[in-house]
C-alpha cells in the first residue's frame, strides 16, 4: 500500500507547497508594467500580436478576453444616468445573490463531513489502486529514482528541448507579460478569508478597478475554493461599449485543503461527453458551473444585458476546474466563457482537448509534473524507473568515492568493487528483465492551446506547443518546483519580461512575494 501513499504524498507535497507559496506578499500597485511601445504602436498588445499570424487566431479571443476582462482595456467615458443606475443595480444584485447563495449552502455536521470525505477518499483510493495494480513497488529503490533522474536529464537537455520546439511558433514575450495579472489572481485565491480576498482585489489588483462579489475559501471534495469579481462601476463606465455584455471573472484556487487532494487523486479517465476526462476535476468543474449558472442568468436579467462574458482563471486543480466549467457554461447561448489555465492537470482526451482551442489556453512551466500527471502516465513513469539498469552508474560513483577515501585511508578498491558488482548481479540486475515492456496508453492531456514556457539553456522561451507533447512525465529535479507559482510560473514570466525589456532589474508591480505575511 505504500504505492498509494507515495502518490498521495507526492500530490500533497506539490499542493501544500503551492498553498505555502500562495500566501506570499504582493507589492501594492496591482498592474503589469507594460513594455515601452513605439510611437504610433497600439497599446493593445494582444491585438497587435495576433493580427500578425493567422495560425495564432485560435487563441486570439482567449488572450483578448484576458486583456479586456482582467487587464482593464479602456474606452470612452459614459455619463448616462440610466447606465450608471443600471451598473449600481448589477453590482448590488451580484452581492445580494452571492450572499444568498453562501447562506443557502448547507452546513454539514462533523459526521456528515467525515462521511463526505470517506466516500470520495474510498473512490480515489480505488482509482489509484486500479491505475497502479501492475506496478511492483517493492522493487523500487531510492537509488533507482536518483539515477533515473540523472539519466533522463542527460537526454532532455536544453539542446533536446530546442530541437523539439524548433518548428513551434514562438509566443511573443509581450503577450506573456499580460498573463502575470492572471497569476496575481491565483495568488490572491490562496488568501485564507473572504475579507482578505476582498481587500487585496479592491486595493492591489489593477489599482482597485475590480470588486469581489463572492468568495469561498474552503475546498471540499469536488467543491473547489474560488471567488468571483466584477469591474467596478467606474471601470465599466470607462470601458463603455455597446452595453450588451456583462463581464465576470471567476478565479479558482489550486489545491489547499485535504478535500482538494481527494479531488486531485480521482485521476481515472471516466466518460465525459464524446470522450473522457479526469474524474475528480470533471465533477468539480460541473459543480462550479451548476452552482452559478442560475445566478448568471439572473444577473443578466437585472442588468438588461444580452450576454455574459465569463473569464475563468485557475491554477493546478483550479485550472482543470476552470476548463471544465468553461465547457459547461458555453452550452448556454447567453454565455461566452473563456479559461486561462496555469499548470492544468492532464484533463481531457486529445480530441476533446483540441476541440477547446477557441476558448481555453493552458500555460505550462517547463517540466511541471501536474500537467503530465494521469494514472497511465504515472504508472508508465514508475515502470520506466523500475526497468532502468542503474547499476553501472552506481559502480562508477562507488569507484570515485573509493578514490577519494583512498587519499586518506588505505582501501582495497578492487576487492570492494568486486563485492559491489557481485551483489548487484545477484540482488538487482535479474529483476530488470522482469519488468513489462508494454506501457499504458496515455488517455488525458492538458486542454485547449498549450503555451509551453521552457528553459533554453540561457533563459526561457515560450512556444505554442501541441498538447500531445505532454503525454509523459518529464522526470527531472525541477518537476515539482516548475509547478509552483513562485518557483515555476512567476520566474518564467519574469525572465521573459526582462528579456523583452532588456532590463535584468525589471520587477512586476505585484511580485507575488509576501502576500499574506501581514497579520490580517
Amino acid at each position: 500500500m505504500w504505492a498509494f501513499s507515495f502518490v498521495v504524498a507526492l500530490g500533497a507535497a506539490v499542493a501544500v507547497a503551492g498553498d505555502a507559496a500562495g500566501v506570499a506578499e504582493v507589492d501594492a500597485g496591482g498592474g503589469v508594467a507594460a513594455p515601452p511601445v513605439g510611437e504610433g504602436k497600439s497599446q493593445n498588445i494582444f491585438a497587435d500580436i495576433f493580427s500578425q499570424k493567422p495560425e495564432w487566431s485560435a487563441i486570439s479571443d482567449v488572450a483578448k478576453g484576458v486583456l479586456n476582462s482582467i487587464g482593464g482595456a479602456t474606452a470612452a467615458n459614459s455619463d448616462d444616468d440610466e447606465s450608471t443606475a443600471s451598473l449600481d443595480a448589477v453590482l448590488s444584485a451580484a452581492r445580494d445573490m452571492a450572499a444568498a447563495s453562501l447562506a443557502s449552502r448547507p452546513e454539514r455536521s462533523i459526521p456528515q463531513l467525515i462521511e463526505h470525505f470517506k466516500v470520495h477518499f474510498q473512490e480515489s483510493q480505488a482509482m489509484l489502486q486500479e491505475a497502479f495494480a501492475h506496478v511492483d513497488f517493492d522493487k523500487l529503490s531510492l537509488a533507482a529514482l536518483w539515477y533515473y533522474v540523472e539519466h533522463t536529464e542527460s537526454i532532455r537537455t536544453p539542446s533536446w528541448k530546442r530541437r523539439k520546439h524548433r518548428f513551434h511558433d514562438r509566443v511573443e514575450t509581450e503577450t506573456l507579460l499580460e498573463l502575470h495579472d492572471a497569476l496575481h489572481l491565483m495568488q490572491i485565491a490562496y488568501l485564507p478569508s473572504q475579507e482578505r480576498i476582498e481587500r487585496e482585489v479592491s486595493t492591489n489588483f489593477r489599482n482597485g478597478t475590480y470588486e469581489t462579489v463572492y468568495a469561498v475559501t474552503k475546498g471540499h471534495p469536488t467543491e473547489p475554493a474560488h471567488f468571483i469579481m466584477m469591474p467596478t462601476k467606474e471601470q465599466q463606465q470607462k470601458r463603455g461599449g455597446d452595453g450588451s455584455v456583462l463581464e465576470i471573472v471567476i478565479a479558482i484556487r489550486g489545491s489547499g485543503d485535504i478535500g482538494d487532494f481527494v479531488s486531485d487523486s480521482m485521476m481515472n479517465a471516466t466518460s465525459y461527453r464524446s470522450g473522457k476526462a479526469h474524474d475528480g476535476i470533471k465533477r468539480s468543474g460541473k459543480f462550479l458551473a451548476s452552482l452559478h449558472i442560475d445566478k448568471l442568468q439572473e444577473l443578466l436579467e437585472v442588468s438588461g444585458r444580452k450576454r455574459a462574458k465569463v473569464t475563468l482563471v485557475g491554477y493546478s486543480l483550479g485550472a482543470g476546474v476552470a476548463s471544465i466549467a468553461a465547457i459547461e457554461l458555453n452550452d448556454y447561448d447567453f454565455i461566452d466563457a473563456q479559461a486561462i489555465a496555469f499548470g492544468c492537470p492532464a484533463l481531457l482526451d486529445l480530441e476533446q482537448s483540441m476541440s477547446t482551442k477557441d476558448y481555453i489556453t493552458t500555460i505550462i512551466s517547463d517540466s511541471d509534473i501536474i500537467t503530465r500527471m494521469s494514472g497511465p502516465s504515472i504508472a508508465n513513469m514508475f515502470l520506466d524507473v523500475l526497468s532502468f539498469d542503474w547499476t553501472d552508474m552506481a559502480l562508477l560513483d562507488l569507484g570515485l568515492l573509493l578514490d577519494h577515501v583512498g587519499k586518506t585511508f588505505p582501501v582495497d578498491k578492487g576487492l570492494v568493487m568486486k563485492w559491489a558488482n557481485d551483489t548487484q548481479t545477484k540482488k538487482y540486475r535479474p529483476h530488470f528483465a522482469t519488468i513489462p515492456k508494454e506501457r499504458m496508453e496515455t488517455e488525458l492531456f492538458p486542454p485547449g492551446n498549450c503555451v509551453h514556457l521552457w528553459r533554453n539553456g540561457a533563459g526561457w522561451t515560450g512556444t505554442y506547443t501541441p498538447c500531445s507533447f505532454f503525454d509523459s512525465v518529464e522526470f527531472s529535479r525541477t518537476l515539482v518546483d516548475d509547478h509552483l507559482l513562485e518557483s515555476g510560473y512567476h520566474p518564467a514570466l519574469l525572465s521573459l519580461a526582462r528579456e523583452a525589456l532588456g532590463d535584468q532589474n525589471f520587477q512586476f508591480e505585484h511580485d507575488l512575494v509576501g502576500l499574506g505575511d501581514s497579520t490580517t
